[in-house]
């Protein structure tokens, strides 16, 4: 079986694929695997609707390259353009349209549909199935690999919001105290806001 993942500029491929939270995962075989009895149905997994429109960093806690922790170009942390912790046009503390701060739609601090402070299905405070509280597998709050409390390197989560320390620090200040109670249930307590600052 091959992995592909499919984004707004085509399929990618490869032995293993880092699945965004707004992916399509599709498995499929090449043409001559069913001559070699790997003629297993196709199966296809969905973990978000395609929005090209919608920004995502690395969110998980892993600091290995591409992490949601790591500093390096394009990790969760990184000041460096487009990086999770970037102030600069579609950064993840960008406040201009599709930031990790926007409070416009698809910003990480957006209360409309597949926003930060969304709770509708796949929004960011969403406890449904891939949803920022979520901590069944591929939510935010989900230990095992591709979640938002995954250690892992493999099949990083993303999300729209800004970095867990400030996410955290928004809803608090914000009013969100319940979901902002669940998350520190979850958050080690050196990302918690009066730690990391």
């Amino acid at each position: 079986m091959h992995h592909f993942l499919r984004t707004p500029q085509g399929f990618h491929g490869g032995s293993c694929c880092y699945p965004a939270n707004n992916a399509v995962i599709i498995n499929f075989r090449y043409a001559g695997e069913s001559a070699l009895g790997l003629n297993q149905p196709r199966r296809t997994f969905v973990s978000r609707p395609d929005i090209p429109q919608l920004r995502t960093w690395p969110r998980n806690l892993s600091t290995a390259k591409g992490g949601g922790l790591s500093t390096s170009q394009y990790g969760g942390l990184s000041t460096s353009q487009y990086g999770g912790m970037s102030t600069s046009q579609y950064g993840g503390m960008s406040t201009s349209e599709y930031g990790g701060m926007s409070t416009s739609q698809y910003g990480g601090l957006s209360t409309s549909q597949y926003g930060g402070l969304s709770k509708s299905q796949y929004g960011g405070l969403s406890r449904a199935q891939y949803g920022g509280l979520s901590r069944s597998q591929y939510g935010g709050l989900s230990k095992s690999a591709s979640g938002g409390m995954s250690t892992s390197a493999l099949n990083v989560y993303r999300s729209n919001i800004p970095p867990w320390p400030v996410f955290l620090r928004e809803l608090e200040a914000r009013g969100y105290q319940t979901e902002a109670a669940l998350v520190r249930e979850y958050l080690p307590e050196l990302l918690w806001p009066e730690n990391f600052f």
